[in-house]
């Protein structure tokens, strides 16, 4: 009998042990779930990517890698070729409590297919949310996305549920210099549990600058329908081809975050942190990869593409060689500096960048079209330039 009673007591005292440590973790998420706007509860807001929360979260109307796939679908259409993204957060230092997504971005046609998957939670408590985006350009100014996502919440002890939510959104690319974008989640008011408890909805909108080639201003207003809304404020300054650095401040609750992003050929590595005021510092990593479109290594590009020029262009010098041959000197996209691209009708600051910073990811243009893989440059002025620009083999520059 005394043995039986040591054993009950034991027995007693470790169950009580699991059920506090339980409790107390369910509770600390809890409070981290319902205090940090970063941390949002109820299968909401998540915070994804290293460079939008570098920036207090300002990205809605930027949207342009494959995380965005959590912040804004529409921005989706913006991405050339394929793009895979890893994202990790450890919120306020806490061991058991971790935060990770993975999201691909493919083209689909003259369409993207985008795909995610992001867990939140330990083993006593869970949340996961399973995504798949629809993103489709128009005149290559605007952009479009619609997600459906299967979230579900995991309790231990307690059990599960799951249910399906609607996200949508879009970027409109107001001017080369200006962007204006917007996101809504949860739009059909889905709702969990055996009490049927609605999620929340949050509606974002904002604008990104670009008053530089290497800046970008962002300016953002979230709201979550439970909480007053909230005012973001980002900046990105690329130091150096290859490095950006990130800062931004954010009210309601007041944070600050900073961070940076390194690009390496087709690897980018994205680093982020951020301040709250009660519940101390957070760190968070994304790593990307970028695939563009396949190349033939075997076949190189030789041929020099030789184009008509318009009699009134002043920008081409024409060299007259012998038997009366004439050979038009464009510009050659693989190897024109910014300034250069400039000169060319209809491409300015923003434009310019994008060219070089393509042909920086994906390698040289094979032939001039290629221009047309990137976003905001159209028909129209593909048609006012392709009588100016040349591609060249930069070995043979």
């Amino acid at each position: 009998m005394i043995v039986k009673r040591n054993i009950s007591e034991l027995e007693f005292q470790t169950v009580s042990k699991f059920q506090s440590s339980r409790i107390f973790w369910l509770l600390l998420i809890g409070i981290n779930l319902l205090i940090c706007r970063n941390l949002q509860a109820g299968l909401g807001d998540f915070p994804v990517g290293a460079r939008s929360l570098a920036m207090a979260g300002t990205y809605v109307a930027l949207a342009n890698t494959a995380d965005a796939l959590f912040l804004n679908p529409g921005g989706l259409s913006q991405i050339t070729g394929t793009e895979i993204s890893l994202f990790y957060q450890k919120p306020f230092g806490l061991d058991d409590v971790n935060i990770g997504s993975v999201s691909a971005s493919f083209p689909l046609w003259r369409t993207r297919l985008n795909l995610g998957l992001l867990s939140l939670g330990n083993s006593l408590y869970q949340e996961q949310v399973f995504l798949i985006a629809y993103s489709k350009s128009y005149r290559e100014r605007i952009y479009c996305g619609i997600g459906l996502k299967y979230q579900s919440v995991e309790i231990a002890g307690y059990g599960s549920d799951g249910t399906l939510g609607i996200d949508i959104g879009w970027v409109v690319a107001i001017h080369q210099q200006l962007s204006l974008g917007f996101a809504a989640k949860n739009i059909n008011r889905p709702s969990v549990g055996k009490s049927r408890e609605k999620l929340p909805q949050t509606f974002s909108t904002g604008l990104a600058l670009y008053p530089h080639p290497r800046m970008i201003l962002n300016l953002e207003i979230f709201k979550d329908v439970r909480f007053e809304q909230e005012i973001r404020f980002g900046v990105e300054f690329k130091a150096f081809d290859n490095l950006a650095l990130r800062t931004g401040t954010a009210n309601n609750p007041s944070r600050f975050s900073a961070g940076f992003g390194i690009r390496v050929n087709r690897f980018t590595v994205d680093y982020a942190f951020f301040t709250h005021n009660n519940l101390g510092l957070t760190q968070q990593m994304t790593f990307s990869i970028h695939f563009g479109r396949k190349k033939d290594e075997g076949k190189k590009a030789k041929e020099l593409v030789i184009a008509e020029v318009p009699k009134k262009s002043m920008d081409l010098s024409l060299e007259t060689q012998s038997d009366s041959v004439t050979v038009t000197q464009g510009i050659n996209i693989n190897t024109a500096s910014h300034e250069e691209l400039k000169k060319l009708p209809g491409i300015g600051e923003k434009l310019a960048s994008l060219i070089i910073e393509y042909r920086e990811k994906n390698g040289p243009f094979l032939e001039t079209r290629d221009l047309l893989n990137i976003p905001r440059i159209g028909i129209k002025t593909f048609e006012k330039i392709k009588a100016q620009i040349v591609v060249r083999d930069i070995a043979n520059k």
